[in-house]
């Protein structure tokens, strides 16, 4: 959702005295209200409700939503996202005009009134949603992600974390903060967590506040790794499942740098202004690389084949595996300024 944000912002902006909606998933709620605060022309899709109720009631949720989706009727209903979802929620809306991506042309041609070519071996995803509002005349008001607005003072997240203070009560450790994410969706996106717990003793003992974050049950037994690995365990900082998500956005706002495997964690880093190094195995950086200056790429020292797919590497996924704690500390170092 991060990389969307510019097109949102852009049909946002002109279209503010039409009548517009703009159909989200609502895992995307606290995102949305961070970038876009107060804005009221965005309706959720209720995924949550609909994962965590039972059958009957799920039912009950999907028809009510459905019936209010089609409660409108529209000039054009626009698919930025091309997914399943997106396509099903398109066959209900009411519109004159449907136009979408082009990305599954056999099952989505009854469904689009109109498909958008994309060259998506070539092209960041950035410019997927670029051309997409292109459709409606419309350009992004930058190339590079959306950024945040900023939300403040890290006082009432150093009470919540504990951070430590100084002897003479001040807080010193907020000026030296390194945020570490450790996870990603998929494994071979994962740096091998005991040099995950390397680094971070690293620069425990170059005097950097590191803060560890992550959320849900999935990340935790990962993170407890890393934890255990650490040989300054009780001097890391725990953030897992501690922060909202403002709370995350103005923790990275005030961070000295953000490192952390490819995953959405790192793109949401890439909209706070943070500096990130964002550790990149097979994934293709074209597709996938954070659009912001103020990212340093790391990759490991051996290439994979040409043949390998991320999902099937023939060579047990070297290009991340041969990525070293010594190449990551040198970058963290350069982009602390500190060598």
């Amino acid at each position: 959702m991060v990389i969307a944000l510019r097109a949102i912002e852009a049909i946002l902006a002109a279209h503010n005295n039409d009548e517009l909606s703009i159909l989200v998933d609502d895992s995307f709620r606290d995102l949305l209200d961070c970038a876009f605060p107060g804005e009221s022309r965005f309706i959720f899709y209720p995924r949550k409700r609909l994962h965590e109720n039972a059958p009957l009631s799920r039912i009950r949720i999907y028809l009510e939503f459905a019936r209010s989706l089609r409660s409108n009727e529209y000039d054009r209903a626009l698919d930025m996202d091309g997914t399943v979802v997106s396509a099903r929620l398109m066959r209900l809306a009411r519109a004159i005009q449907k136009p979408g991506p082009a990305f599954n042309k056999n099952k989505r041609r009854k469904i689009y009134t109109e498909l958008i070519e994309m060259d998506q071996p070539t092209q960041h995803c950035f410019d997927d949603f670029t051309i997409m509002i292109g459709t409606l005349g419309l350009k992004p008001r930058s190339q590079d992600y959306y950024q945040f607005p900023p939300f403040g003072s890290l006082d009432h997240i150093a009470k919540l974390l504990s951070l430590p203070v100084g002897a003479d009560g001040k807080n010193e450790s907020l000026n030296r903060i390194v945020v570490l994410h450790v996870c990603a969706t998929k494994d071979y996106k994962q740096w091998d967590i005991g040099k995950f717990a390397n680094l971070a003793d690293a620069l425990v003992e170059q005097g950097m506040t590191v803060i560890v974050v992550g959320a849900g049950a999935g990340e935790r037994g990962r993170i407890e790794q890393m934890f255990v690995h650490s040989k300054h365990r009780h001097k890391i900082i725990n953030g897992h499942n501690r922060l909202s998500l403002v709370q995350l956005v103005t923790l990275l706002q005030h961070a000295r740098l953000y490192i952390g495997n490819d995953s959405g964690p790192m793109h949401l880093a890439s909209a706070t202004g943070v500096p990130l190094l964002a550790l990149f195995g097979p994934t293709e950086l074209v597709r996938w690389h954070p659009r912001v200056p103020q990212v340093t790429i790391v990759k490991g020292d051996a290439l994979c084949s040409p043949d390998c797919q991320p999902e099937a590497c023939l060579r047990e996924y070297q290009c991340m595996s041969s990525l070293s704690v010594k190449k990551v500390l040198a970058e963290a170092r350069r982009a602390l300024g500190e060598i």
